[in-house]
């Protein structure tokens, strides 16, 4: 497989079929963070039919999230659901939202607290400051939602606070559009990243989708569901499945060549179906 020298390259070349006929093939860009279902595509053991892949790597699904929302400079991405779903409800949204979902993980294991700060069970947080990467990353969505319809707890009497999770600093530069409602939200201006500040006890947990570095290694940092793997084994048994976030196209892709730009998000989706659900 030939990466192409431009990101946005979408160039068709030339491809002869075993009919005999020389097709084009499409050029397009697809990006996303390590994930085992994502392997084969990275690899190029899979090789999606008309289409010249690029494959480009990343790190951090949040500087994908970015670079795509902010500058649509990938023909295919890894998206987040809240900013796209955000996008279509405002009514002007860039993306195609394909059915391949690369990160799937359960986030009963992504609330963390400071264990001297009273906190025994989730009703517990209720009054309490929260950390978070941002207020509107699905991950952080998705452990709000079952703190709310799982444990009853009144999100409204909590303190949301934003930052990085690893360093004191924003979490990325997201483009989503504003709230429809006013919350309780400050932005971390310490000198220490949120990781830190519950070590310490300056926030009271932390929710999202990393877990903070003082994991492990400082006494007062755990989990709030010691049993998490309990929890969300039984929710995958009942048929739950938690999606972080789906791979979208550029609609300019799309309308490039519709049946085209869809095809390595259906080898996508192969991958995607025969990988444990469980795992990010």
């Amino acid at each position: 497989m030939r990466a192409s020298s431009d990101m946005n390259d979408s160039t068709p070349t030339r491809e002869r079929f075993g009919h005999g006929c020389a097709m084009s093939r499409l050029a397009l860009t697809f990006a996303s963070c390590r994930y085992d279902r994502m392997e084969a595509i990275h690899a190029g053991d899979v090789v999606p039919a008309g289409i010249e892949l690029n494959c480009i790597r990343f790190r951090s699904g949040r500087e994908i999230f970015d670079r795509m929302v902010g500058g649509q400079e990938f023909d295919v991405a890894e998206l987040s659901a809240s900013e796209f779903i955000s996008l279509m409800g405002r009514g002007d949204c860039p993306f195609v939202a394909l059915p391949v979902f690369p990160s799937r993980v359960f986030r009963h294991g992504y609330i963390f607290i400071n264990t001297r700060r009273g906190i025994r069970t989730a009703k517990d947080l209720e009054g309490k400051r929260v950390g978070l990467p941002l207020y509107t990353q699905t991950a952080a969505i998705w452990v709000r939602g079952h703190l709310m319809h799982e444990f009853d707890v009144d999100l409204a009497t909590i303190r949301w606070v934003e930052g990085a999770v690893e360093k004191p600093e924003a979490h990325g530069s997201p483009h989503a559009p504003a709230l429809l409602r006013p919350v309780q939200i400050e932005r971390n201006t310490a000198a220490e990243p949120l990781g830190a500040l519950l070590a310490r006890g300056a926030i009271d947990a932390l929710i999202g989708s990393r877990k903070p570095d003082a994991l492990g290694r400082h006494p007062d940092v755990a989990r709030l569901f010691p049993d998490y793997r309990r929890r969300e084994r039984e929710l995958y048994q009942c048929g739950a499945i938690s999606t972080s976030g789906s791979a979208g196209s550029r609609r300019a892709s799309t309308t490039h060549s519709s049946s085209r730009s869809a095809a390595p998000a259906a080898e996508c989706a192969t991958q995607a179906r025969s990988a444990p659900c469980c795992r990010g």
